[in-house]
């Protein structure tokens, strides 16, 4: 049995034979890459990297993905980031870099400063990425993060609206807010039943919510809950401090234009980074609408537009596609 193509790939596709572009999966055994082009003109597109459009430039690309880099160019040029440091998680190239940025000095910058966020510095969709309360948490999210990257965040944590900002050549393409994943009790299902419910609905199994979360039994426990309670008929409880899409975040307050302020902050941020299209993840400290009370999270150079697709948003998801099919083409 051929496997299904990437759902990311699957949208390419219906974009290209909507705009009059040829689409090959050139990668007959996997399908995780295809071939795009105007019978002149051709690109690769792949799941996960290469990503799907072929607008950035490689260096600046994987700069992006470095999110302790990304923080000290935006920081630097101006841009409100997290307050945090990295520090390295294994020995890997320890030869090459000064003291001070050890497990052993996380620990020592963690203290006094608990819950901490931590998060692999090269990943994404939200892997590993935990809020840490003691000393033994963040050595051992420290020890988890080391199997997949070199490099952890420990940064402070922010209770704030999430938004997401979609953006090409300057341009806010749509923004909106990400709602970290939540489960409803019905006064029947044990916590855990519901959260194994929830986790059927995520795809990739790396990704689910995890009953020993950290995050999960901090929240239980503040509530004087734990994973035998059953909540009451419509309860809400968050299960996860991050909102990640493929975390079984949700999207709210999807808007298709931005202000001429918040267009004007996205071009300035994208120049910074060199980048031509990205999406830029927010915290909001007050109102939406004034770009000084953003606080930059991460910025992908490889963003999806999967999310809005399957939210309702199907013909945005193909006119984006479209139109950026276009710029590659004309150049």
């Amino acid at each position: 049995m051929s496997p299904q193509i990437p759902f990311s790939l699957l949208i390419l596709k219906e974009a290209c034979l909507k705009n009059g572009y040829d689409f090959k999966i050139f990668d007959s055994f996997g399908n995780n890459l295809a071939k795009i082009s105007n019978g002149k003109k051709t690109y690769y597109a792949g799941n996960g990297n290469p990503g799907t459009f072929p607008l950035n430039l490689s260096f600046a690309s994987r700069i992006a993905r470095d999110k302790a880099w990304t923080n000290k160019i935006l920081n630097k040029s101006g841009f409100k980031v997290i307050m945090g440091e990295h520090f390295f998680v294994n020995d890997n190239n320890r030869s090459y870099r000064k003291a001070g940025r050890e497990i052993v000095d996380a620990l020592r910058y963690a203290k006094g400063k608990y819950p901490l966020f931590v998060k692999p510095n090269d990943s994404v969709c939200g892997i590993f990425a935990e809020p840490v309360y003691k000393q033994s948490e963040l050595r051992s999210q420290l020890k988890e993060i080391s199997s997949i990257s070199n490099i952890a965040l420990v940064q402070e944590i922010h209770r704030l609206p999430e938004y997401r900002l979609y953006v090409v050549d300057g341009e806010v393409m749509f923004m909106y807010r990400r709602e970290s994943p939540v489960i409803i009790g019905n006064r029947k299902e044990k916590i855990k039943n519901l959260i194994t419910e929830f986790n059927k609905g995520i795809r990739k199994k790396k990704n689910h919510i995890s009953l020993r979360s950290k995050f999960l039994l901090n929240e239980l426990k503040r509530k004087k809950l734990n994973l035998n309670s059953r909540l009451l008929k419509g309860e809400e409880l968050q299960i996860a401090l991050k909102s990640n899409l493929s975390s079984g975040g949700e999207i709210a307050e999807y808007r298709k234009k931005a202000n001429k302020e918040i267009n004007n902050w996205a071009k300035l941020l994208t120049d910074a980074m060199s980048l031509r299209i990205c999406g830029i993840d927010v915290f909001v400290d007050g109102s939406v609408e004034d770009p000084k009370n953003y606080t930059v999270i991460e910025v992908n150079a490889n963003p999806g537009l999967a999310g809005i697709y399957r939210a309702g948003f199907r013909e945005d998801a193909l006119k984006i596609s479209g139109s950026i099919l276009g710029k590659f083409f004309k150049n």
